[in-house]
């Protein structure tokens, strides 16, 4: 029987951490107890495992650069594994916080790529037992090894998690939404990446720092003024496609960017029905977007308005 290897690119997060006099952060020590828990759990010891650490953090702590390091390493894996016929596939560990930014950044640029990249990630320190990173992990390893055994195709992007009373499965980086506070839960939007998007140059890389403006409404909100570098605004909205657009603070926001040449983009409202306040959108030159998750939404910008190529 043919050996199967799996490429793990360890980039640090909670499932790579430990907590030491009361303070949780990056421990190498985890990757290795984390395949040691695999192989404990499973039996299988035929599976060899290669490694690479593009970086090692806190996932809080990634911004472009950490993104456009670990985009440049995952090409690297694909094209070696691409004439490597033992490789079934390749996992990235990162953390909870931000894998929502992550996977979805990877899945806009390398959707062509014919290699599985599957994200793992844990709510909780692996020697914990509320911890759901073994599980993850597990799943991840077991979902590569069947597809690649039974020769069937797998997407090329995709996130290993198991939600609270339900079995890990893989989700779709491009349908995430936000993390809900103090909820480690992924919830998937209903819509998918549209058609009508164009995906990024394979070749681009994040401009560091994002030259996009996230901003959510919120009674009585002030809106800032767009500091010096930004190309475009990403306007959320309430659930039914709304904001304050007879606000003051809205209307100077809008005219003032727009005459600095700052694209405005508004996710939320592209639906049938309209109310009254949704009318401005058009008056104030703002381009509604389809009907996506806000976090792909907000990667796809960032690509777009990026200039550095690799």
């Amino acid at each position: 029987m043919q050996k199967r290897r799996i490429r793990i690119l360890y980039t640090g997060g909670t499932i790579g951490s430990s907590e030491k006099n009361g303070i949780i952060g990056p421990d190498p020590a985890m990757r290795d107890y984390l395949i040691d828990r695999y192989q404990e759990v499973t039996g299988d010891r035929e599976t060899e495992f290669s490694f690479d650490e593009p970086y090692y953090i806190l996932s809080e702590y990634l911004d472009g650069a950490h993104i456009n390091c670990l985009t440049d390493t995952l090409r690297r894996h694909i094209a070696e594994a691409e004439t490597d016929s033992e490789t079934a596939g390749i996992i990235v560990t990162v953390g909870s916080d931000t894998v929502q930014y992550v996977s979805a950044a990877t899945a806009l640029l390398l959707h062509h790529a014919n290699v599985p990249v599957i994200f793992v990630l844990s709510n909780a320190l692996l020697t914990l037992p509320t911890s759901n990173g073994l599980d993850n992990f597990v799943h991840a390893v077991t979902t590569l090894l069947k597809k690649d055994a039974a020769g069937e195709d797998l997407p090329a992007v995709t996130v290993s998690y198991k939600n609270p009373g339900d079995a890990p499965r893989l989700f779709d980086p491009l349908r995430l939404y936000p993390h809900l506070p103090f909820d480690g839960t992924l919830y998937e939007s209903p819509h998918a990446f549209p058609k009508s998007l164009v995906y990024p140059d394979p070749n681009v890389q994040l401009s560091d720092p994002a030259p996009v403006l996230l901003l959510y409404p919120a009674p009585g909100f002030h809106y800032p003024n767009p500091a010096e570098g930004t190309k475009a605004v990403l306007l959320a909205t309430y659930h039914s496609g709304t904001m304050d657009t007879r606000s003051a603070s809205f209307i100077k926001f809008a005219g003032g960017s727009q005459a600095r040449g700052i694209r405005i983009y508004l996710l939320g409202a592209d639906r049938e029905t309209q109310y009254e306040s949704t009318e401005a959108y058009a008056k104030l030159g703002i381009t509604v977007l389809p009907e996506m998750s806000p976090v792909a939404a907000y990667l796809w910008l960032w690509y777009k308005y990026s200039e550095v190529s690799v």
